[in-house]
């Protein structure tokens, strides 16, 4: 009996270790908190986190995760996410976040552990989205306001997307013209 007690003392201890490792390995910010008076209070951060984020541990560690990295515009978005944990929900959105670089564009993955109980706590996971979201915005930029026409379809020829300077050449409308194969459009290509 002794015996058995010891050796799941020790896988234990070997899944805390593996778990550890994993939270520390992460390239993404990760931190674990606790609930405590419905605010979230960091447990611990991996060294992602403190990159990306500009706290050390030593400074955030016991202190409210939102008054740190939640920006006053999106304070009501954080009480949303803080409720839905609290409920037992798990979070997956796009967030804003105060960064050691200024404010960024995070995915935010988010689990809460043992709801509803006098402590639940919780992980999250922050990937950085903010370069993808810019690249995202230039490019819908050039593609809208490009002086050539352009269009997007698939391999069968289906029109995904036009932008303005297509429908205007052609004489439709975007609508129209989405759900068409291009060849139905321009007669000179083959199908």
């Amino acid at each position: 009996d002794v015996t058995e007690r010891e050796e799941r003392k020790e896988e234990l201890q070997r899944e805390r270790d593996r778990f550890k490792t994993l939270f520390e390995s992460l390239p993404a910010a990760a931190i674990r908190s606790r609930f405590e008076d419905g605010e979230p209070i960091v447990r611990q951060v991996n060294p992602a986190f403190e990159e990306t984020f500009g706290y050390d541990a030593e400074t955030i560690v016991g202190s409210d995760l939102d008054s740190f990295v939640v920006p006053a515009e999106a304070s009501q978005s954080s009480d949303e996410i803080n409720h839905k944990l609290l409920d037992g929900d798990r979070v997956s959105r796009q967030v804003s976040r105060q960064t050691a670089d200024g404010i960024r564009e995070f995915h935010a993955e988010i689990v809460s552990l043992d709801p509803g109980a006098e402590t639940t706590e919780a992980y999250a996971i922050y990937i950085d989205v903010t370069d993808d979201i810019r690249t995202r915005r230039r490019l819908e930029a050039l593609f809208e306001n490009s002086p050539d026409m352009i269009d997007i379809h698939d391999i069968d020829g289906t029109i995904l997307d036009a932008n303005q300077r297509f429908c205007e050449e052609l004489g439709y409308t975007e609508p129209e013209l989405i759900g068409s194969k291009v060849w139905e459009i321009d007669k000179e290509l083959d199908p």
